[in-house]
């Protein structure tokens, strides 16, 4: 049998171990679940707090559809969104994946359809969109590509219907359309073309309906137009601007009239809208 004296040690370390695992698990951090959606908000300074908080929140936030099937998960710093930030479809393929630098968006971004093929695919510079930003249709077609640098459109910009035919291309410079613009329809039929420069019309603009015949034919300086005559779809002429005055009357495919715009001194002439009645 142990003694007395070896029954009081068994005692004092065991109080002595009760103590320790007490100071650690006084000090030591207890994690805890993050935030949701609606534990958290963005107040009038645009950062986020936790609910009844006075110091704007710092740590993840995050959702879920079903217990380990997360719908979102994001980090903020300081009020501020930072890091990797992932959204899910309910199915549970990632929906959107982005960077944040101090509350703006930094890095490449992309989206995902329901089905899990790509959306969009671009890249960001201090919230600013820059480089090249190109979405998809759900079945994995090119919808538009676009070209930017530092949140302005630049280079080419191409875009396309959903049956893959082209539908409109131009060429911008710091966000100015430059060059020649064409347009198409859904069957490839070239319905419009018309130059630029500096961002505003110079030069040529030409429209055609869709069974080829003149619809436009006109000349821009400046952004001003100088000559112009426009057609119904048989061919017939219906209006004419001439040193930058006259009138043009636009038809519908189907011949049916369309609009009558007034030019003076290269400017439409747009009338006033009528004041309401008191």
């Amino acid at each position: 049998m142990k003694s007395v004296r070896d029954r009081w040690l068994i005692l004092a370390a065991a109080v002595a171990l009760l103590s320790i695992l007490g100071i650690i698990w006084w000090w030591w951090p207890v994690p805890t679940p993050a935030p949701g959606m609606g534990e958290v908000e963005v107040r009038e300074d645009g950062l986020l707090y936790r609910a009844y908080a006075s110091a704007p929140y710092t740590g993840p936030v995050e959702e879920f559809w079903a217990p380990g099937k997360p719908s979102l998960k994001s980090q903020f710093v300081n009020g501020r969104g930072e890091g990797r930030w992932a959204i899910w479809w309910q199915n549970g393929r990632l929906k959107q994946e982005a960077q944040f630098r101090a509350g703006k968006r930094h890095g490449r971004e992309t989206h995902w359809h329901e089905n899990g093929t790509k959306k969009f695919e671009g890249s960001f510079t201090n919230g600013r969109p820059h480089g090249r930003h190109v979405t998809w249709s759900a079945s994995g077609d090119r919808l538009i590509n676009t070209g930017y640098r530092d949140g302005l459109i630049h280079g080419a910009q191409t875009s396309w219907f959903h049956n893959g035919q082209k539908e409109s291309e131009g060429q911008f410079l710091n966000g100015k359309p430059i060059d020649r613009h064409n347009q198409w329809n859904e069957e490839g039929q070239q319905i419009r073309e018309r130059l630029f420069r500096d961002g505003v019309s110079h030069g040529e603009e030409r429209r055609w309906f869709a069974n080829g015949q003149l619809q436009l034919n006109g000349r821009w300086r400046g952004g001003k137009l100088e000559e112009a005559v426009t057609y119904t779809p048989t061919g017939q002429e219906s209006g004419r601007v001439i040193s930058g005055n006259g009138v043009l009357r636009m038809y519908r495919p189907d011949g049916t009239f369309a609009r009558e715009t007034k030019w003076e001194k290269g400017r439409e002439n747009i009338p006033p809208k009528p004041k309401p009645s008191p």
